[in-house]
């Protein structure tokens, strides 16, 4: 009888209670490993000046996380170790601005995001213009606004406009060949550069000869579309001009949306 009882309580109570104890102690998970990656980068500065930019690296979910680094003599940098996830990468420096990245060997004009992946090395490559700090007016050419106004780097085009002028005015006793590039590069795109439209439905004069004392207009028109895709979707414009009559001068298109 006492052995049939014990048989019992330990069939019935003894049993559960280890098979609980069992899978307290005796399941744990395994410790999560959280993957890392390397980005190995450089800095292709305009001016060949690829030193001494602040690249600075953010954690897309959460910004806090911010990782830092300067580039060299050469313009490179390295992040090692970073957790795998979503970042933003930006670079920093006195009298210089973005242009793209080509994130491991495809161009990205649309934004500056990357992912890095576990046990990977992502290769990014960041291209940077000088800001304006020459002006062809200091040897006798200029470009202007329509109203005859120099342009310092941008131009201002009010929401909606339909058209944007330029004039290059040739003050020198020397003929000079001209020309502007990037007219059909300028553009703007939804929020997955899945979607896009044009600056200019159109852009002319784009080159020529300007003799001496003559001026020339250039009259763009803008493709009215641009509101409404970075209205209701937006997420990058490329919007420079690049004007050459013996040195080149950049002009932002500074579109209010």
């Amino acid at each position: 009888m006492f052995n049939r009882l014990f048989s019992m309580i330990y069939k019935n109570e003894i049993l559960p209670l280890c098979f609980i104890l069992w899978g307290l102690y005796g399941c744990t998970e395994e410790p999560t490993v959280i993957e890392t990656g390397d980005i190995s980068g450089k800095v292709e500065a305009y001016d060949n000046k690829n030193n001494g930019f602040k690249i600075i690296l953010e954690d897309a979910s959460d910004p806090s996380v911010m990782h830092t680094a300067i580039t060299d003599a050469k313009g490179y940098f390295i992040f090692q170790d970073i957790d795998a996830g979503i970042y933003t990468i930006d670079a920093e420096k006195q009298g210089y601005s973005w242009v793209l990245m080509v994130d491991d060997g495809k161009p990205n004009h649309s934004n500056r995001s990357i992912e890095l992946k576990g046990g990977k090395t992502k290769e990014i490559t960041i291209s940077m213009k000088t800001e304006y700090t020459y002006s062809w007016s200091d040897y006798g050419v200029d470009i202007m606004d329509i109203n005859g106004n120099s342009i310092k780097g941008s131009i201002k085009i009010p929401k909606y406009s339909t058209t944007v002028a330029f004039k290059l005015y040739n003050g020198t006793n020397t003929s000079y060949n001209w020309s502007v590039l990037h007219t059909n590069d300028c553009f703007v795109s939804d929020d997955i550069g899945a979607y896009s439209e044009l600056v200019f439905k159109s852009f002319t004069p784009t080159s020529g000869t300007l003799k001496p004392g003559d001026n020339v207009v250039m009259v763009g028109t803008i493709n009215p579309d641009i509101w409404t895709v970075y209205q209701n979707s937006p997420r990058y414009k490329y919007n420079t001009l690049s004007f050459w009559v013996g040195k080149t001068v950049d002009v932002t298109l500074d579109i209010e949306f």
